[in-house]
């Protein structure tokens, strides 16, 4: 059997387990009557890097925890990298603030919003709460939650990508991007990312994934560690999070345009990838297909 044949079989036994386990998973969440009843999707995180793992071992691959890249990254690749994702999600709200008028509440309805929510933010002072539910929201809960952004990450960055690129350089970030993707159809089919728009929605979210699978890549390669892109993967979700449920007018935001994850979002991190790939193109090293 070629070098070709067997990352290719390794890559199908991953989607396997990986897919089977995140369905069966998805059909308990309907079944219970849905995202809001059995919210079980940090679950489901985990298993790209559950998979990753099974066939690590029953391929002999070790030591297996080195080969998902987890080793302790250079303070550099944590900072670029979170704040390349922090901007383009900050970008694609004030940008879709120019379609939308009135689209970001003001600073009194933030903190009503903050005083009736669970965080530990209690003073009178505005300026002080806001502060701290970014710094919760952005910095805080994303490394408190990162073994579950590792679950993806060590499936999709540190498994997936590298062997998708030995078998086609050319088209690689396309098909990792659609497989990412489709692993998320059930939930957004369930009203997650765009309430409202199961199968536009699902589509739609194969052209977030590209760009996006790309950047998060991009810093795994960089770094050598998969815990960097989980905690940008971490500050993505929470950053989209805290800017729908506390700093905009939900119900003026129409999901398939505006926000990170429709069209506003998806231009500004295809633009963001494109730049992260005319700089490794310019690389000596050419870190991304080497």
């Amino acid at each position: 059997m070629t070098s070709k044949n067997k990352i290719k079989n390794q890559l199908i036994l991953f989607i396997g387990i990986c897919f089977l386990a995140t369905f069966s998973i998805d059909f308990i969440i309907h079944a219970k009557g849905g995202l809001e009843k059995a919210n079980l999707v940090p679950l489901q995180m985990l298993m790209p890097a559950l998979a990753a793992i099974t066939v690590l071992l029953i391929t002999g691959q070790k030591p297996v925890f080195k080969n998902l890249g987890f080793k302790i990254p250079k303070l550099k690749h944590w900072l670029t990298g979170t704040l390349l994702i922090l901007i383009c999600v900050l970008l694609s709200y004030f940008i879709s603030a120019l379609f939308i008028p009135d689209l970001f509440i003001d600073a009194k309805q933030i903190n009503g919003h903050i005083l009736k929510s669970g965080l530990p933010v209690k003073t009178d002072n505005i300026s002080i709460n806001i502060f701290t539910l970014f710094a919760l929201n952005i910095l805080v809960v994303p490394i408190v939650n990162l073994p579950i952004f590792l679950g993806e990450e060590a499936g999709w960055r540190a498994f997936m990508m590298p062997r998708l690129l030995q078998i086609t350089r050319k088209y690689a970030f396309i098909i990792g991007g659609v497989i990412w993707s489709v692993w998320h159809w059930p939930i957004i089919a369930m009203g997650h990312n765009y309430p409202g728009y199961p199968i536009i929605g699902n589509l739609l979210f194969i052209l977030f994934c590209i760009p996006t699978g790309y950047i998060l890549y991009f810093f795994y390669k960089k770094s050598g560690s998969v815990f960097v892109p989980a905690l940008m993967h971490g500050v993505l979700n929470k950053a989209t999070m805290t800017m729908l449920v506390y700093c905009v007018d939900e119900k003026k935001i129409q999901p398939l345009l505006f926000g990170a994850a429709g069209v506003t979002g998806i231009i500004i991190f295809s633009i963001a990838a494109l730049m992260l790939y005319t700089i490794d193109k310019k690389s000596k090293y050419r870190q991304l297909v080497h």
